[in-house]
């Protein structure tokens, strides 16, 4: 799937909404532990994960995750965050 983003959206801080601060967005969410659909935060890495790869998630694939080093070099090998232009990943 491509997301292409709308041109001239800013940032809080001024700065021009790129490719690069989604990509980092979503890669973040694949990452942090969304072992559980509810909680502050965790909604969203849930979704993704279980979109994504079931076995990223202790839900689905019914083993223990350990959310460390180890899992998040797994996760970014995957690719599944790419850019393909300066505001579309």
């Amino acid at each position: 799937m491509n997301v292409n983003l709308r041109s001239g959206i800013k940032l809080a801080d001024g700065e021009t909404l790129n490719s690069s601060d989604v990509y980092f967005t979503y890669n973040w969410l694949l990452v942090m532990d969304g072992s559980a659909p509810i909680g502050h935060g965790t909604q969203a890495s849930w979704i993704l994960q279980q979109l994504l790869n079931t076995s990223l998630s202790t839900t689905l694939c019914a083993c223990a995750q350990t959310y460390g080093n180890s899992y998040v070099k797994a996760v970014l090998n995957e690719n599944f965050v790419q850019m393909t232009g300066p505001e579309s990943v």
